[in-house]
């Protein structure tokens, strides 16, 4: 027997499980902790840590398994993650650099366990 799935019905179960989280870097951030908090509405902000004062915001979308985050205040700037098991592994291949800080290929964000968003 072959059974397929759908990607849409996929990307659907991705947003489900990752929408309303908070993720921080397995790293040290620019001074503490590097968060990704990935909003209800579509949204996101980043913070790679107390040391700078730059707090990333765009929209982020699931296309095809993979979570793309768009910066709303720089063009052209984008990051990118494979979702699996509710953590984000970063995809270095077409993905700008976050400020302050080297995230490399397929460094985890793992999910906050105390979500600040319901």
């Amino acid at each position: 027997m072959i059974v397929l799935f759908s990607c849409t019905s996929n990307d659907s179960q991705i947003r489900d499980e990752i929408s309303g989280k908070v993720f921080i870097w397995e790293k040290e951030g620019y001074g503490g902790n590097f968060t990704i908090s990935l909003h209800n509405d579509g949204t996101y902000d980043y913070y790679v840590g107390p040391l700078s004062s730059y707090i990333g915001l765009g929209d982020w979308a699931v296309k095809n398994g993979i979570l793309t985050l768009t910066e709303k205040s720089w063009p052209n700037t984008s990051f990118r993650f494979n979702v699996k098991d509710g953590e984000l592994k970063f995809i270095s291949e077409e993905s700008s650099q976050f400020m302050h800080v080297s995230v490399e290929n397929g460094d985890e964000f793992l999910q906050e366990r105390r979500s600040r968003y319901p």
